[in-house]
């Protein structure tokens, strides 16, 4: 994925930033607040629309996003919830545990019988099930063990949990993350950081969790964005994050490469492509 002068207007959220993100990648977003973190998350995700420039994908790309609310439909169960995204395994799953449900309810309607079967034949085509225990296990990872439980009658926290946990078993080529960390306990927040080092796929993320980010973007993990105010700047592979001050205006970043200080930020205007793999997402 290439990001080529990307502009967003509203208050001069940022201007002209270019990067690409390669697969494999990790990259944490830091930056104050209202420096345009989310909002960058939302535009590469596809949810919100820049101003001017272009983003650019390879055909098929699959990108999952994590908002900072997330939205939920009344009536849907947590599995349900989880199984909501597009992708055709996932929207499989979806429908089994759907007939599965209704079956619950009334076992002898030959009606459901039947496509209970015709569905378990697709799950094992698919290789679906493996998706389906995936989802289970992560869920109880997070805390959530009543699967059937209707997602409006989850506290806030127990629903960014649902969130995170659909976000986590998407298969997507792009996995955008907006503040994962909150409203979940410290526990948690080990359990996913141990998951996110083993995920194999380009992540993006956003986090005022520094502890959080640097395993996945310190050195010879992966990238750091930072934004603040007009400065833009781009960390490549062998960055270290050590306390990074992304202060609205000033230029103060204590970064470094392979033990030595980085050079003079990039102010915005000023294009900057991501080191990284030849083969772009």
């Amino acid at each position: 994925m290439d990001m080529r002068e990307v502009f967003m207007i509203l208050s001069d959220i940022f201007d002209d930033i270019s990067f690409s993100i390669h697969e494999g990648d990790k990259i944490g977003v830091i930056g104050v607040n209202g420096t345009g973190k989310s909002t960058l998350l939302k535009i590469i995700a596809g949810v919100d629309q820049a101003d001017s420039g272009t983003i650019v994908t390879m055909n098929g790309m699959r990108i999952g996003y994590l908002s900072q609310s997330p939205v939920f439909v009344d009536g849907t169960t947590v599995l349900q919830q989880v199984f909501r995204g597009e992708n055709p395994q996932l929207a499989l799953v979806r429908e089994y545990e759907e007939t599965m449900a209704a079956l619950a309810k009334t076992p002898e309607e030959e009606r459901l019988v039947k496509r209970a079967a015709e569905l378990a034949e697709k799950m094992d085509k698919a290789e679906a099930w493996s998706l389906e225990s995936e989802a289970k296990t992560i869920l109880t990872k997070l805390g959530i063990s009543d699967f059937g439980q209707t997602v409006e009658t989850l506290s806030g926290g127990q629903k960014k949990r649902v969130a995170l946990a659909a976000a986590l078993i998407a298969p997507v080529d792009l996995l955008i993350l907006d503040e994962p960390t909150n409203h979940i306990d410290n526990d948690t927040v080990d359990w996913l950081e141990k998951h996110l080092e083993k995920y194999s796929k380009a992540l993006l993320m956003v986090t005022h969790d520094r502890y959080f980010l640097e395993p996945h973007t310190g050195a010879g993990a992966g990238q750091a964005v930072c934004l603040s105010g007009e400065l833009f700047q781009v960390f490549g592979n062998e960055g270290r994050a050590r306390g990074a001050d992304c202060r609205r205006g000033t230029q103060a970043a204590e970064f470094s490469a392979n033990g030595a200080g980085m050079g003079a930020p990039r102010r915005a205007g000023e294009k900057h492509q991501a080191e990284g793999k030849i083969a772009a997402i």
